[in-house]
């Protein structure tokens, strides 16, 4: 899933002529950046980012035959400078879930 990390969510996005970016409020403000399926992303990609721009967590649907979707979500934090001003998350978290 390499379009899931931040760097790779943000390049197929910037890409994606069908990304949408909506502002949302669930207790906390966040934008909320969604691509449908294209030639480079086999399944749905839905990202949030945080008051600061940075990418908070990815989340993709998988088919899966067998045991139907699975829900992918990827969380990212602890955003610290690399150099140049680059920050990149030190924190990665991975959920599985399968939707029946």
């Amino acid at each position: 899933m390499i379009r899931a990390n931040p760097i790779g969510f943000i390049k197929e996005g910037l890409e994606a002529s069908n990304a949408a970016a909506t502002d949302r409020y669930f207790g906390r403000e966040n934008r909320t950046v969604k691509m449908g399926r294209n030639r480079n992303v086999p399944a749905r990609l839905t990202g949030e980012f945080n008051t600061d721009n940075m990418l908070e967590r990815v989340i993709t649907w998988i088919p899966d035959p067998v045991l139907a979707d699975k829900m992918v979500e990827h969380r990212y934090r602890d955003y610290r400078d690399v150099g140049g001003g680059v920050k990149f998350p030190f924190r990665f978290t991975l959920i599985w879930a399968i939707i029946r």
